[in-house]
């Protein structure tokens, strides 16, 4: 069997076995996100959110759409800041949360009824009501980096032969080494393949490789990722919001601290970053047992998100964005009514989220449109 990388990597992730079925997030999982380290992300943009109301820069009614959710955490922090501290907004305000792997879904479909909350669930864009009088808000956190991607390398692209699902768990990794024991009927290999030799792929993956070499080319990129499946999500969500009055769309994800020149595919596990050589000498081992992301080349999505009629608003690094949003003053506020033990928790917190780790390492961007 043989198929491109792409395939593979969508596999990996989504498919039957795949990482984000199950995936580990915060202290005890494999790595950290903005949601994990601080309810004070979710707050700052709530907060942000309401100094847009008061300058007329949104209106109600509103629809708050978070994709690529996992546990839920972030939409539940945004709804809890706007209920303590407006009057008026929840009113005419709906939540959604877009979801399509059923697992995820039933998960925080039964945390939202322990709390009681009005945030509705959605498989995809057109399961979602449109207010042809109000506005849309959307809120990702590492959503882009977890579109499966093709790498390019020297105008080959990569496939994997014989690589068949895995059938049984393999053994986690240890902090100090690979335990390399696994299935002997599984032993994926990664191949560079030209346009000359692409008959072995399914007629679907060669339509893919055309499209990856396009984009490539498109957008300047001669080794590295190549996210061919952000385009139409793009596409989907800029003609999806031109019903909307005005809308805007707010992410945040890993982005490069300079040029590379190379791959950035990497892995995690338990905490422990996996580099992208040992993540192809292993695949058999690592296959659905730990996160596979890539950084964000946030000057493709500028030219994307033009290219369907959206405006870029603003970009900065995640540390920059969140105190424009106002998270010190938030947090300041929050000192009045907790206990000095809880008001220092949060402040370790969003310690954690201005620092270089998360507070650099990421960044964010605001698209509007409408």
């Amino acid at each position: 069997m043989e198929e491109l990388f792409g395939s593979y990597l969508h596999r990996w992730l989504y498919g039957e076995h795949g990482y984000y079925r199950k995936a580990l997030i915060g202290k005890d999982g494999d790595f950290y996100t903005a949601v994990s380290a601080s309810k004070f992300f979710g707050g700052s943009i709530a907060y942000f959110l309401l100094s847009l109301l008061e300058n007329g820069k949104i209106n109600l009614p509103l629809s708050i759409i978070e994709i690529g959710t996992h546990n839920a955490n972030l939409i539940v922090d945004i709804y809890e800041f706007l209920s303590a501290l407006s009057e008026g907004v929840l009113e005419h305000t709906s939540f959604y949360i877009i979801e399509p792997l059923e697992e995820l879904r039933n998960n925080q479909q039964y945390m939202l009824r322990l709390k009681g909350y009005p945030i509705i669930h959605a498989k995809n864009l057109q399961d979602i009501p449109i207010n042809t009088r109000g506005d849309a808000f959307f809120v990702s956190n590492e959503l882009f980096d977890a579109f499966s991607c093709e790498l390019i390398l020297n105008n080959k692209l990569a496939c994997i032969i014989n690589s068949t699902p895995k059938q049984q768990k393999t053994k986690p990794i240890s902090e100090s080494s690979l335990d390399l024991q696994s299935n002997p009927n599984d032993n994926p290999k990664l191949i560079w393949r030209d346009f000359n030799a692409i008959d072995s792929l399914s007629n679907t993956d060669q339509v893919r490789f055309s499209k990856a070499f396009a984009f490539a080319e498109r957008y300047g990129i001669t080794t590295g990722e190549v996210p061919i499946f952000w385009e139409t999500f793009v596409q989907e969500i800029c003609s999806f919001s031109e019903h909307f009055r005005h809308w805007h769309f707010i992410s945040f994800d890993y982005a490069p601290l300079g040029n590379s020149g190379g791959f950035s595919l990497r892995g995690y596990k338990q905490h422990r970053v996996l580099g992208f050589d040992e993540i192809i000498e292993n695949l058999p081992i690592l296959f659905g047992d730990c996160d596979i992301t890539y950084d964000v080349d946030f000057t493709i999505l500028h030219k994307l998100f033009a290219q369907y009629g959206a405006r870029l608003i603003q970009q900065a690094r995640l540390n920059t964005m969140l105190i424009d949003f106002g998270i010190i003053s938030l947090l300041e506020s929050y000192k009045k009514y907790a206990s000095m033990k809880v008001y220092e928790r949060e402040v370790l917190g969003v310690r954690t989220l201005l620092s270089g780790g998360l507070g650099e390492r990421f960044m964010g961007v605001w698209f509007s449109g409408g």
